[in-house]
């Protein structure tokens, strides 16, 4: 009868261990459920159900021993001591392991978990403009919320990348115990003195290029139908600041074209008004399509244009305004002679959209209407293709230069279908030949502005010192 009873249990723990293995060896797929699960405890199921990899350590246990049982799932080392949420700076595979939805539901069936412990879920997440991979998403983005009438109380809650701004305004206002009737609207704060309104509720954290630690107000609607900010800055047009919490926008330039899309208020800068909507011939970053949500002025001059920080950004400030004072490249692009010349089906391009985003940033630094602008368009912009410019460290002036020059190209470039080029050899030609030669080839695959400006041949000679 135990033999019989063995031979039972033993098949059961196999087929456990094949349903197991085969849950395992799901992909992740965006949106998809995954759970941690200790690491320790799930080397000591792996020993209970004989998987391979686990039986060089199990101490000559057999499969099935009570002794080897894993018990309930004990996720308990994954948090902190305080129990409320799970450690920093985990690594997958020595702190914890990840396993799919059905898995996780499988071992609960098998074995429980332990009492008083909250599953740890998190959601796969997708990452890469063009070549996209996903990513279980252990850890979340921590924000500060706050209400616009009181700033200085703040609560920390965590978000994940691919939850909405939708979601985000829906938590606040059950955090702040907002009406259900009242009208609100977000904003996010990005500098000391830099906000922006989160006008598209179907973006995603990750789309809106928020950052961890970053401030999000919710501002309620009056009951007369105005908006607080708005009613502050009443009486303060003309001065050089403003008193409010958060400043109001300044009057926006209106467009020279009718056909132009609106963009939302931007509630920046330090001339305090009330807001008026704003031309933009592009919408790029999601939330704000223009560059000149910036410090409007009467004693603004084209050219002489600032730009905000964004944190740690004065690496890319440095190359714009390198890039602004070059007259070839403002006459180009303040003129929208770069229009005709975007190549959105390049393949080694960013599908035009560096291009616009630049050619508005330089647009905006010349129309003589602001003394500093805010290229957080850009930066996301250029963030989406380069990953290595997306967060908020500092980086490297030079790195950046060769990818925006390198982009701009790409996205400029006049030659639509780049034929293939053979390179023929020297053959004793003159250096003058072999250099026309190789320079009429490249131009056969490369022409852009930035070839006519900043593209050339450099003739390298070396010469003995003893000869």
């Amino acid at each position: 009868m135990a033999e019989q009873e063995n031979d039972t249990k033993n098949q059961q723990l196999q087929n456990l261990r094949t349903e197991l293995q085969k849950h395992l060896e799901k992909p992740l797929a965006k949106g998809d459920a995954w759970f941690l699960v200790d690491n320790h405890w799930f080397k000591q199921l792996k020993k209970y159900v004989g998987m391979e990899g686990a039986m060089f350590d199990s101490g000559g246990k057999e499969m099935g021993e009570e002794s080897a049982n894993p018990g309930p799932i004990d996720n308990k080392p994954l948090f902190k001591e305080d129990g409320e949420d799970i450690r920093e700076h985990m690594i997958d595979e020595l702190d914890y392991v990840l396993v799919p939805e059905e898995a996780w539901d499988l071992l609960v069936e098998k074995f429980g978990i332990s009492e008083t412990q909250e599953p740890v879920k998190r959601k796969v997440v997708e990452h890469g403009m063009f070549v996209k991979h996903c990513k279980v998403e252990v850890y979340y983005i921590e924000f500060q919320l706050a209400e616009n009438s009181n700033l200085e109380e703040t609560k920390k809650k965590k978000f994940s990348k691919s939850d909405t701004l939708e979601h985000i305004q829906n938590v606040m206002r059950e955090e702040f115990n907002i009406a259900t009737e009242a009208d609100t609207r977000l904003w996010n704060k990005y500098t000391s003195n830099t906000y922006e309104q989160l006008a598209r509720l179907d973006n995603t954290v990750q789309d809106a290029g928020l950052f961890s630690g970053q401030l999000i107000i919710i501002e309620i609607k009056n009951e007369d139908g105005t908006w607080p900010r708005q009613a502050r800055s009443t009486g303060t047009l003309g001065t050089n600041g403003s008193t409010s919490p958060i400043p109001a926008p300044p009057p926006q330039p209106l467009g020279t074209s009718s056909s132009f899309d609106k963009k939302e208020g931007s509630p920046v800068g330090t001339g305090a008004s009330t807001s008026t909507a704003s031309s933009s011939r592009y919408n790029f970053s999601g939330t704000s399509a223009t560059y000149g949500d910036g410090g409007v002025s009467d004693k603004a001059q084209p050219g002489i244009c600032g730009l905000s920080n964004l944190g740690n950004t004065c690496f890319m400030n440095s190359i714009i305004q390198g890039l602004s004072n070059t007259p070839e490249i403002i006459e180009y692009f303040d003129n929208d002679n770069y229009l005709e010349d975007i190549n959105e089906d390049n393949p080694l391009g960013m599908k035009g959209e560096i291009a616009k985003s630049f050619g508005q940033l330089i647009k905006d630094m010349w129309s003589g209407k602001f003394t500093y602008v805010v290229p957080r368009a850009f930066k996301m912009a250029v963030g989406r293709f380069a990953p290595q410019f997306s967060g908020y460290q500092q980086q490297d002036s030079q790195e950046l230069l060769t990818f925006l020059l390198d982009g701009l190209h790409e996205d400029l470039n006049r030659v639509k279908q780049k034929p293939y080029v053979e390179m023929s050899d020297s053959d004793g030609k003159a250096d003058s030949d072999v250099a026309m030669e190789a320079w009429d080839n490249y131009k056969k695959r490369n022409d852009s502005v930035i070839l006519d400006i900043f593209h050339g041949l450099l003739k390298s000679t070396v010469v003995c010192p003893e000869c």
